[in-house]
Parts: C-alpha cells; structure tokens; sequence
C-alpha cells in the first residue's frame, strides 16, 4: 500500500486556501483504498488546529501527525506555499510534489505542479502548469456595474488590524453597500459603520461568492474564485509576492494592505475600472502550459493516485541528491554535480517493453525501417567498432560478451573479425535468433542477473560491450559493478550512447532533453565517461564522436541529413561543416573505450 503523506500549511496568515485543497485530496485519495494516507500538521500549538478542521469536516483525527518520519513516505504532498529551508533539508529523502511552491525548494523538489495561475511573474521553473485543477464555484452571474455587496476576505492575525481599518474605511466611504468583512478573531470595542458586518469563517465561501459585486482581498484561491463567480476583484498586498502574482494575472491590486481614499473614491465614481483584466482567467484557459501529462486526470486526486513515486532520486553513480536541470510534465532532469551524469526522474508512463514489437513496428516508427532491415548498416558500424577494439587488443582471439545484443549485427560482425563472440540481451525472441540463425550464443537475461554457466563463456571476458544499451538501465551502479568484475585486467569495456553535448544539446538544452527518450534514464558526456569508467577500475583510453549532423548546427537547416543530393557550395559546405564538427566533437552520440587496471 503506497504511504502518502499531505503536508498543508497551517500558519494563520496564509488563510485556509492550503488546508481546504488538502482536506479536499485527503478524502478523494483515501477513499480509493490501495493508499494509506496521513496529513502533517506543522508546530502543533503555532497555526490552525489540524485535528479541530478535520473533525468538523467529518475526517479521521487519527490521521494528524506531527512525525516527518512517522513511515518511509513513497511521495509527501506539499502545499505549504513557502516552504523554508529546514523543511526542504528534512524532505529530501523522500519524493514531493510541491503544489504552488513560492520558496527555495521549487528548485529541489522533485516535482512541481503550478495550479494557481501566476501569470509572467514566477521563474517557470515547473513540470505543470494547470489551473484546470482549481475547483472554481458552480455560482456564477454576469458582470456588472453594481458595488452593492462588497465583501473584504483578510485572514490572518498579523493582518487583523490593517483588515479592521480596510473595512471601516470601505464601509465608511460606501454608505450606500452593505459590505462584509472575514476577518479573523473578534474585534473588541470597535466603532463601526452600521452598514458594516464583521465576522469568522464562513463555510463553503467559494459558492457564495457570486452574491457579491465587489471582492477586496489578497492574491490566491478566493481571488480566483471571485472573479470566476462574476464579482469584481481589488487585491491588497501582505509582501512583494503577492503583488507580483497579482499583477500577473491582471487583477487591480495595491502595493500593501492599505486601501488608499483616492483609489477607493476612483472606484465608486467608475466602478468600470475593475472590469479590465475580468477576463485574463477563465474556464477557457483552463489547460496546461505548453503540454500536458499523458492521460491527464480531469482532477488533483486523480493526478497524485497516477503518479509514480518509483523513480530514480539519487545519482545512480555516486548517491547524491542533484540538482533539477530541466522539468517537463511526465519527468524531472538531474545533474550530479560530482560526476556531471544527467539522469532522470520518470514520474507518469508505462514501463518499456523490449519484446518484438520494440525491434519491428516501435523501430520503424523512428527509423523508417525495422531492426533486421537495418542489419547490414548496424553490422558495417560493427567493423569500425571492432577495429577500434582491435587498436587496444591487438593479438589473439579476444573473448566479447555483447550486453543488449538485439538481433546480433554486432556479434556477427565481430565474429567475421576474430572474435569470439557472446550475447546477452532481455528480449527472447532475439536471443532465439542470433543463436539459431547466426549460430551465436547468446541467452535472455535482464543484466546483471546473467547466468555466465548457461551462456558456457567462461566467468571472465577480454571485451565487454553495450551499443546504445547502457542509457537503459535504472540500476546502473549494479551493473557496472557486475562489468568491472567481468572484465579481465587489460580488457576493454566499450559503450555508445546520445552525447548530451553535442550540437543538439549545446544549441538547445531543453528541446533536446525534452526530446530524450522515456526509457534514457542516465544521458552521459564525455567527462562523466572519464569519472565513472575511473571509478569502477578502468582507464578511458579513446572517444569517438559520431552522430555528426551539420544539419543541426544553427542556421543551416537547408543542409540536408547526410548530406544527400547536395552539389556545388552546399556540398562544400557541409563537408567543412562535418569536419569542423568532428574536431570539435560535436556528435550528438559517442562511443567510449575504457581499459581494465
């Protein structure tokens, strides 16, 4: 059963938006069954009672603890708005998804969704932008020009006093409204207008909104909800932030919590003034920010019950926490800063199938071809990597063991020169066809777990090689381990995989992680080569950058791929443009040739 654990912000001034969401996941989730869901309840004593909100919406109270580390949680949902950095230290061993994180840990955690829109404001530093996620009232009516019913929302405190003196202020200047002040506490011996009302919480505020011409109060869900439900909307400013979002978003919003005379006589004279940016959020643009998770939930509980809580955290290689490179919906993008390797937290998506279906159609939608039409090229491109071999292991007939052999080019190619070859590969169908139709051995394993007595090879090998297979594994370290006890002292370990500085990664980092494969869990470069090969007993010896595309280089699109058809200057230009390439090794793939100590 999956242990999740919502962890709200109770501090006073921040209102009730962040505990109502989180009552609202609570229930949905728990209801599902498969989830053992607890709710934080943040410095018992210093912020609203968790324990009294939960029993007063029928909720478990059993369900409230105060232990960050009550259970090893498999995803904490935080809704804290600005998180502090005791608590981004205290949460980094487990996965989170922060929703509408302001503070410093929207750069750390693993995944951050936006739902409350924050207009140009924010550093867009997300994996989702989705407002469709905002329950936003059912009560609704036309716009108008009436202030009939002005309703002034400033909870907090710390705030009691400047919304007291914001709402006599108002009710003093429009005698003829009614107007309606939550506040929170009670005020003792306050002369007010008669035409002023103050009280507490109201239940269910977001569906009565709509009676109201006027909303006065600061940026966040009732703000939203006010202008969804036709109300005209003027928002006060507790700090910068505020103000920022709020402008983002079109709203009329004042530098602080003071309601200046001047505006608010503005505002009786042309209430029109208020109806500006009505429209910059509506049901309309209820969608995601360029794309979208795939098979989106149409809601917030629907997304956390999909999510996978199952992915990589840490550097595969060397354990460490990383920080976030790049965000995109269905997976975040780490860099170690240690061993410099990218790798991947995959958060949606069903796992990769290696079966036949991967070789045949999956291979032809990208390649234009299935992998056994592509023998021969696959084969030719065998010969240059057992000549490169060939430069590190210059006499007898080397022992080679092929990790993700596939269909066998490169085994049939290294046999055709010298080698004894060997196989290995998940798939079944394709071991069953290198070993019958090219007499190879090879038996299907999900490597490390390799039987050496099935495959009859001995325990030691003069060459070890994965060809684009390497990027695949999650358990990396396992497997390199198992590599470095494989291969005999003088013996070569070889690998190719996509260079993510290459042309593509270096003209456009994001469009080319963003275009990286689902199952690419590590994406290497050259200097994370050299680190990791050293730290698992070998010494890099040779890189060879290929996946040469001039075509990619910026600017010259028109060069087509390979260079076909072009004549004149163009080719001219092309060949130059490939040699410089190479030289300054600019492939967006590479092949690595490291030797055993």
């Amino acid at each position: 059963m999956k242990k999740i654990l919502i962890f709200p912000s109770t501090v006073r001034n921040r209102g009730t938006g962040h505990i109502t969401r989180c009552l609202n996941l609570f229930r949905a989730v728990s209801n599902q069954g498969f989830f053992d869901v607890w709710i934080y309840q943040d410095e018992p004593g210093c912020g609203f009672d968790l324990e009294e909100i939960l029993k007063e919406n029928s909720l478990p109270v059993n369900r409230v603890t105060s232990d960050l580390n009550l259970y090893n949680w498999d995803l904490v949902v935080l809704d804290n708005f600005k998180t502090s950095g005791k608590y981004v230290k205290l949460l980094e061993k487990y996965t989170v998804l922060a929703i509408d994180e302001g503070g410093e840990g929207r750069k750390t955690f693993d995944y951050v969704l936006d739902i409350i829109p924050s207009g140009k404001t924010l550093d867009k530093n997300f994996n989702l932008y989705y407002p469709g996620f905002l329950s936003l009232p059912v009560n609704r009516k036309e716009k108008n020009l009436n202030l009939k019913e002005i309703l002034l929302v400033i909870r907090g405190e710390k705030f009691k006093n400047a919304a007291l003196k914001a709402a006599v202020k108002t009710a003093a200047l429009f005698t003829e409204s009614r107007v309606t002040a939550l506040i929170s506490g009670s005020p003792e011996n306050l002369c007010k207008p008669g035409n002023l009302e103050i009280t507490g919480y109201r239940e269910n505020l977001k569906e009565e909104l709509y009676k109201y011409d006027l909303v006065i109060t600061y940026y966040g869900l009732t703000a939203l909800e006010a202008r969804a439900a036709g109300a005209k909307v003027i928002l006060v400013s507790p700090g910068r932030l505020h103000k920022k979002l709020g402008r983002g978003e079109g709203f009329f919003t004042l530098p602080s919590l003071k309601l200046p005379e001047k505006v608010l006589v503005k505002i009786k004279k042309n209430p029109g003034l208020l109806l500006n940016g009505a429209g910059a959020f509506s049901d309309n643009n209820r969608k995601v920010s360029g794309c979208g998770a795939k098979d989106k939930p149409e809601t917030l509980a629907g997304f956390v019950r999909k999510m996978d809580t199952g992915a990589i955290r840490l550097c595969p290689v060397c354990g460490r926490l990383s920080p976030v490179i790049h965000r995109f919906p269905e997976r975040t993008f780490r860099r170690c800063p240690e061993c410099s390797l990218v790798f991947q937290e995959v958060f949606f998506g069903s796992k990769m199938d290696y079966g036949e279906e991967y070789f045949f159609s999956q291979y032809q939608a990208q390649y234009g071809k299935s992998y056994l039409e592509d023998f021969q090229a696959i084969k030719k491109a065998g010969f240059e990597r057992c000549s490169e071999i060939r430069k590190i292991i210059k006499t007898g007939t080397p022992v080679l063991l092929d990790i993700g052999c596939a269909y066998g080019p490169f085994l049939e190619a290294a046999k055709e020169k010298g080698f004894v070859p060997f196989g290995t590969d998940i798939s079944e169908e394709a071991c069953k066809y290198v070993s019958c139709r090219l007499g190879i051995p090879a038996v299907s394993s999900v490597f490390p777990d390799l039987n050496l007595n099935l495959l009859g090879s001995g325990d030691k090998f003069d060459v070890v090689s994965m060809w684009y297979v390497i990027e695949h594994f999650e358990n990396l370290q396992e497997v390199l381990e198992k590599v470095s006890s494989i291969v005999k002292k003088g013996g070569v370990f070889c690998f190719s995989t996509p260079n993510y500085r290459g042309i593509s990664g270096r003209k456009s980092s994001e469009t080319f992680f963003k275009n990286s494969p689902s199952d690419h869990f590590t994406v290497w470069n050259k200097r994370a080569a050299k680190i990791i090969l050293e730290k698992y007993g070998f010494k890099p010896v040779r890189f060879r950058f290929t996946g040469i595309h001039p075509e990619r280089f910026p600017g010259k699109g028109y060069l087509k791929p390979g260079g076909k058809d072009l004549r004149g200057l163009k080719r001219f230009e092309y060949s130059t443009l490939f040699s410089l390439m190479k030289l300054l090794r600019l492939g967006d793939t590479f092949e690595v040739y490291g030797v055993k100590k």
